[in-house]
C-alpha cells in the first residue's frame, strides 16, 4: 500500500490550503443557506398604476369626485404641467399614465352627452397601467352616465357617492394551489453543495495528483515495481477516502441546518444522493486533473466547472425557470440529475418502493457518470503511459 500512504502524505502537506478552499467554500454554502428567503404566501396583490391628472373643469362637483377617486384608485405624482417634465416623467417611468380632464367633461356626463366626451390621455405605448386607466375610468363614466339618467334630481355628491361604492364591490380571488412545500434550510442547503462539492473535489482532488504527475515522479513510479492496476487503484481508494470525508463533514453541517426537523428516510435519502453526487465529481477531479500541469490552471477550472454546471442545472436558477435546450445540454452533467433527486426527495410524503423509484433512478444515473468518467481517466493515463514508453 505504498501508493495509499504516500496519497495521504500528499494530502497531509496540503491540508493547510486544501482547508482554505473547504471552509470557503462552506462558509459561502452556508451564507447562502442561511440569508435564503421562503417565497411569500400571498401569490397575488394589487399593483396600482402611477399616473399623472390634470383637471382643467376644477371646481364642477363632478369633474371634482372623479380625480379624488383617481387619488384612491391609483398613485397620482404631482408632475408640473409643462410638455418637457411630463415627458421627461415618461421617459424615467415616473408615471405611466397621463389624464388631462378638459373644462366642461362634468356636465356633459350629468346630461348624457357621453358621445361628445373626450379625455385627452397619454400613456407608455401596449403597457398594462395604460388599459387598467382606460378601463377605470370608462367603468366611471359610463356608470355615472347611467345613474345620472336614471335618478332624477340627484346630488353630484351623492351620485359620486354612489358610482364610487359600486366600483368597491371586487370578486374575492382565490388561488388553487395543488402542492403546498414546506420551506426547511436543509433542503437549499443540498442543493448548494452541488456548486460547494463540485469545487473542493476539483481543487482537492488536484492537488493531489499534480504532485503524482510531476514529470521526474511519475517516471519514477513507472518504473516502480507496481503495475498500473494496482498503482491507480491505491491511488483512487486514498482520494475516495478524501472524498467521504468532504461528504461526511458537510453532511454533519447539514444536520445544524433545520437537519434534524426532517424525517429520518428522508434526511437519509438526501445524504444518499449527495454521496452519489460526491463520487462523480470524484471522477470528473480525477478525469481534470490528467490535463492540468499549474495551480492556476486547476482554479480556473474549478471555478468555471463548479459554476457553469450550478447555473445551468438549477443550483442559482431554478429547474423549472430554465429553458429547454439549457435543460437538455444540462442532462449531460450529473450536476442537473443531483437536483432532480433533490426536487424528487423533497416532495415525498411515501417512502415505498414505488414512491422511490425516481429518486433512485437518479441516483444510479449520476453513479453512471462517476463509472464512465472513471473509466475514460483510466483509459487516457494508459495511453499517456503507453505514449511515453
Amino acid at each position: 500500500m505504498q501508493v495509499f500512504k504516500a496519497c495521504f502524505k500528499v494530502i497531509r502537506k496540503n491540508l493547510p490550503s486544501m482547508m482554505i478552499y473547504f471552509m470557503v467554500f462552506l462558509f459561502l454554502m452556508l451564507l447562502l443557506t442561511l440569508f435564503y428567503k421562503a417565497p411569500a404566501d400571498d401569490l397575488f396583490h394589487q399593483v396600482r398604476p402611477r399616473i399623472a391628472v390634470y383637471n382643467e373643469d376644477a371646481g364642477d362637483p363632478f369633474s371634482d369626485g372623479l380625480q379624488a377617486w383617481l387619488g384612491s384608485a391609483a398613485q397620482v405624482i404631482a408632475v408640473p404641467d409643462e410638455q418637457e417634465k411630463i415627458q421627461d416623467a415618461l421617459f424615467y417611468r415616473d408615471i405611466s399614465y397621463i389624464l388631462r380632464i378638459p373644462a366642461g367633461f362634468g356636465d356633459k356626463v350629468l346630461s348624457g352627452q357621453i358621445d361628445s366626451l373626450y379625455l385627452d390621455r397619454t400613456l407608455i405605448p401596449d403597457s398594462w397601467e395604460g388599459i387598467t386607466m382606460d378601463l377605470l375610468v370608462e367603468r366611471y363614466v359610463n356608470l355615472s352616465a347611467l345613474f345620472a339618467a336614471t335618478l332624477k334630481d340627484v346630488a353630484v355628491s351623492e351620485l359620486n357617492a354612489a358610482v364610487q361604492e359600486s366600483l368597491a364591490q371586487e370578486a374575492s380571488i382565490q388561488l388553487q394551489v395543488t402542492e403546498t412545500r414546506s420551506f426547511n434550510r436543509t433542503t437549499y442547503y443540498f442543493i448548494y453543495m452541488a456548486y460547494a462539492m463540485m469545487a473542493v473535489m476539483i481543487l482537492g482532488i488536484t492537488s493531489v495528483l499534480l504532485v503524482f504527475n510531476q514529470p521526474d515522479l511519475r517516471s519514477r513510479n513507472l518504473a516502480a515495481p507496481v503495475n498500473l492496476i494496482r498503482f491507480n487503484g491505491q491511488l483512487v481508494l486514498g482520494l475516495l477516502l478524501f472524498a467521504v470525508a468532504a461528504w461526511l463533514v458537510m453532511f454533519l453541517v447539514s444536520l445544524a441546518m433545520d437537519g434534524y426537523q426532517l424525517q429520518a428516510p428522508k434526511l437519509l435519502l438526501f445524504g444518499a444522493n449527495a454521496l452519489t453526487f460526491t463520487l462523480a465529481c470524484l471522477s470528473i477531479a480525477f478525469l481534470i486533473s490528467q490535463f492540468i500541469r499549474s495551480r492556476a490552471v486547476q482554479q480556473s477550472i474549478a471555478n468555471v466547472m463548479a459554476l457553469g454546471t450550478s447555473f445551468i442545472s438549477g443550483v442559482f436558477v431554478p429547474q423549472e425557470m430554465l429553458g429547454d435546450t439549457v435543460q437538455t445540454l444540462a442532462s449531460f452533467t450529473p450536476t442537473y440529475w443531483y437536483i432532480l433527486a433533490i426536487n424528487e426527495i423533497d416532495t415525498l410524503t411515501d417512502f415505498g418502493s414505488l414512491s422511490l423509484q425516481p429518486t433512485i433512478r437518479y441516483m444510479l444515473i449520476q453513479l453512471g457518470f462517476a463509472v464512465a468518467l472513471l473509466a475514460v481517466a483510466m483509459a487516457v493515463i494508459r495511453q499517456k503511459r503507453q505514449t511515453r514508453s
